[in-house]
């Protein structure tokens, strides 16, 4: 376990493929969980420079607002 960056947060440190339905079930989500190398995620993740336009262009502003509306 490491400190978050303003020091007060713990954070559960683990490799992409310890991060598992079963992890989860086992040890919860009760704090912040930094995944420090994604291999083994089987996830795809967006190219760094991707941003909201890239998702305005590809699923429409609408739906960027409904999604923003439902986090508040």
């Amino acid at each position: 376990m490491v400190r978050g960056s303003a020091g007060k947060l713990p954070l559960v440190v683990v490799r992409g493929f310890e991060l598992t339905e079963d992890y989860l079930v086992k040890n919860g989500f009760r704090r912040p969980i930094l995944v420090r190398c994604k291999d083994g995620l089987d996830l795809q993740v967006p190219a760094e420079h991707f941003s909201v336009q890239d998702v305005e262009e590809h699923v429409g502003m609408m739906m960027i607002c409904l999604l923003c509306s439902a986090l508040m």
